[in-house]
């Protein structure tokens, strides 16, 4: 991998982790899943990223709200 293409996951990765308390896979995931819904039109599928807890406040509305500034068409 490239590495302004290992820049931009980390940096996607970082940012996410910033307002959402995320493993380092986790937000590893959301930092990919962001990137395909810019390349969706290349993609010949496209994975559901499941945002569940059975935690009440646990921070699915926020990496939501977060996810929503980064991907494409949110």
């Amino acid at each position: 991998m490239p590495d302004y293409e290992r820049r931009l996951l980390t940096n996607l990765s970082d940012f996410v982790r910033r307002f959402v308390s995320l493993s380092a896979a986790q937000s590893d995931v959301c930092a990919v899943w962001v990137i395909h819904t810019h390349a969706l039109e290349a993609a010949e599928f496209t994975p559901y990223l499941d945002i569940s807890s059975p935690v009440l406040r646990s921070g699915k509305t926020r990496l939501l709200e977060v996810l929503k500034m980064l991907v494409f068409k949110p």
